[in-house]
C-alpha cells in the first residue's frame, strides 16, 4: 500500500466513497455484507469500511448467534438494527387457506424466539459512548417469503422496497400468472378472499410470563406497514415496556379487512381497544415523537362478501385518547385511526402542549364530496386548541386516497418570516374569513405580525392519484407521515387496484 500513502487524505476518503457507492450497499447482512471483504485491505480500509458495512444490519433469525459473537467489539458502529423475521413458506393450495392451528403456533414462537433472543443480546449493550448521544434504531417486521409469490406479486417485502420507478416497471413484466389473478403485469381480478387471512394471519402474540430482557441502547422503534400481521397491544406492550429510553416510534399498523368468518362487532372492538391500550401505555413513555399510521388496501375490500358492513370512520374515543396521550411530546403525526375533528374535541381547559412543535392528523371531514360550510368548520375548530400549543411550528390537517386529496397548513411565525395557512388539494375550497381571522389571531398570540394565505390546486399533469400514497406525495406534506420505504411501497401496490 506504498502508492496508496502517498496520496493526500482528501483523495484517498474520495476514493473510498467512490468505491462505497455499490448499488446493494444499503443492505447489510450480518453474515454476507457486499462490501465486506475490502475492510481486510489494510487499517484504514477497515476503519472506513466498518463503519459503513455496520451502520444498518439487517438480520433474520438465523443471523442472531453470529451476531452476538461478532458484534462484541464494534457495537458502537451500529445505528440502525432491523429484525427482518422470516416465517414458514407455503404452496399452492395454502394459499387459499387459513393457517393451520400448527402453522400458526411455529410462525408466532418463531416471532416470539427471535425478539426474545436479540433483547437478550441488545440488553448486555450499555448507552455510553456514542450510544448516549443517539442511541440505536430498532425496527422489528415478520412475513412469508410466500407471500409475494401468489396472489399478492404486487407486494414488496424485500430488504429495499420498491427502489425505483424503472425497478417497478421491470417487476410489472414479471407478473404474469392468472391462476393468481396476474396477466401480462395486470391484476385481471381481486385477490381470492380467503387468501387474505394466509397473507395477514392471526395477530402476534408474546408471551408475558417471559419478560423480555431490557434494552437501554434502543432509543427509536420502526414497526412498519411491511408486517401485515397486527401487533396488537398484547405483543406492543413487553416490548415497549422493554425499551426504558424510547423516544421515537413509528408503528403502522393494517386496518381490519373484514373475511367471511369472524363476528364483525368482535373484530372492531378488539381493534379499538387495542388502539386504546396502546395509546395509553405509550403516554406513560418519555416520548419526544410518535407516527401512527393506519394502512389499508381498496383492493382487499373488493375481495370481501362483506364490504358493505365496512366501516372506515375512525372511532371518536381513539382521537380523545390520542389527544391526551400527546401532552409532552414534540412531535405527533396520526394517520386513519383517528379523525383531527375527535382530537380537538376531545379538549379539556387546562391541557398543555408544552413541548409539541409538529402535528399532522387526517380527517375525513375535508372531502369534495362535504358541505363547504362543514369543511370550513372543521379547519376554523383547531384554531383554539393550538393557543396551547406555545412551540407549534407546523400543523397539516389532510385527506386522500383514490383520485382525491387535500391539505390544510399552519406554519408557525419565523426569523423574517410571517406566519402562514395554505390549501391545496385535487379540489378547489374558499376559505371564510372566519377561518382566516382565527389563524390570524393564532399568529398573534404567537408573536406574528401578520398572516399570508395561500390557495393552490394540485396541477391536472402532475399524474392520477391511484392511492393515498399518491395522495401523500403530491401533497408535499412537510411532516414525515409514514416511512419513507412504506410510502413507496403504497404507491407502487396502488398502480395495480
Amino acid at each position: 500500500m506504498a502508492n496508496w500513502s502517498l496520496l493526500s487524505p482528501e483523495i484517498r476518503v474520495a476514493v473510498l466513497e467512490f468505491v462505497a457507492q455499490d448499488p446493494s450497499s444499503g443492505n447489510s447482512n450480518i453474515t454476507e455484507h457486499p462490501l465486506a471483504r475490502l475492510a481486510t485491505v489494510c487499517k484504514e480500509w477497515r476503519d472506513f469500511f466498518e463503519r459503513r458495512n455496520f451502520h444498518r444490519l439487517v438480520l433474520r433469525q438465523s443471523c442472531l448467534t453470529k451476531f452476538a459473537s461478532v458484534m462484541k467489539y464494534r457495537r458502537e458502529l451500529v445505528r440502525h438494527i432491523w429484525l427482518r423475521i422470516e416465517l414458514r413458506k407455503y404452496n399452492c393450495p395454502s394459499c387459499k387457506r387459513v393457517e393451520s392451528r400448527t402453522e400458526s403456533k411455529w410462525n408466532n414462537f418463531t416471532i416470539k424466539r427471535a425478539i426474545w433472543k436479540l433483547f437478550k443480546i441488545l440488553g448486555s449493550w450499555k448507552l455510553r459512548g456514542s450510544f448516549h448521544d443517539r442511541g440505536l434504531t430498532l425496527e422489528l417486521s415478520a412475513h412469508s417469503p410466500s407471500d409475494s409469490r401468489h396472489f399478492f406479486r404486487e407486494h414488496c417485502f424485500e430488504e429495499a422496497g420498491v427502489d425505483s420507478d424503472v425497478d417497478a416497471e421491470r417487476d410489472s413484466r414479471c407478473l404474469h400468472d392468472p391462476s393468481h389473478g396476474w396477466r401480462n403485469g395486470q391484476r385481471i381480478s381481486a385477490p381470492d378472499e380467503l387468501s387474505l387471512p394466509r397473507l395477514f394471519g392471526p395477530p402476534i402474540l408474546l408471551n408475558s410470563r417471559r419478560k423480555l430482557k431490557d434494552v437501554d441502547v434502543v432509543t427509536t422503534l420502526i414497526v412498519r406497514r411491511q408486517t401485515r400481521r397486527q401487533f396488537l397491544s398484547k405483543a406492543l406492550s413487553p416490548i415497549l415496556n422493554s425499551l426504558p429510553n424510547l423516544r421515537h416510534l413509528t408503528y403502522e399498523p393494517w386496518r381490519d379487512w373484514i373475511g367471511t368468518a369472524g363476528d364483525l362487532t368482535h373484530v372492531r372492538t378488539t381493534l379499538l381497544s387495542n388502539y386504546q391500550d396502546t395509546l395509553k401505555l405509550l403516554s406513560s413513555k418519555s416520548l419526544r415523537s410518535l407516527t401512527v399510521f393506519e394502512d389499508f388496501n381498496d383492493t382487499f375490500l373488493k375481495s370481501s362478501s362483506r364490504v358493505g358492513e365496512h366501516d372506515e370512520t375512525p372511532y371518536p374515543v381513539v382521537g380523545a385518547v390520542l389527544a391526551k396521550s400527546s401532552l409532552c411530546l414534540e412531535r405527533l403525526s396520526a394517520s386513519f385511526l383517528a379523525d383531527a375533528k375527535d382530537f380537538f374535541a376531545a379538549y379539556r381547559p387546562g391541557w398543555n402542549w408544552p413541548n409539541l412543535v409538529s402535528l399532522a392528523l387526517t380527517s375525513l371531514l375535508i372531502d369534495q364530496d362535504e358541505n363547504p360550510a362543514k369543511v370550513n368548520m372543521m379547519l376554523n375548530t383547531p384554531g383554539a386548541v393550538v393557543q396551547n400549543m406555545p412551540k407549534l411550528q407546523l400543523m397539516e390537517i389532510w385527506n386522500g386516497g383514490k383520485d382525491h386529496a387535500c391539505v390544510f397548513r399552519y406554519v408557525g411565525t419565523r426569523v423574517h418570516e410571517p406566519a402562514r395557512i395554505a390549501w391545496r388539494g385535487s379540489w378547489d375550497l374558499k376559505l371564510e374569513p372566519r377561518v382566516i381571522k382565527t389563524w390570524e389571531n393564532v399568529a398573534l398570540m404567537a408573536g406574528g405580525q401578520r398572516l399570508e394565505v395561500e390557495i393552490s390546486r394540485i396541477p391536472p399533469d402532475a399524474g392520477r392519484i391511484s392511492s393515498h400514497g399518491d395522495a401523500i406525495h403530491q401533497l408535499k406534506l412537510q411532516q414525515e407521515v409514514l416511512h419513507p420505504v412504506s410510502l413507496r411501497q403504497i404507491r407502487h401496490e396502488g398502480k395495480f387496484c
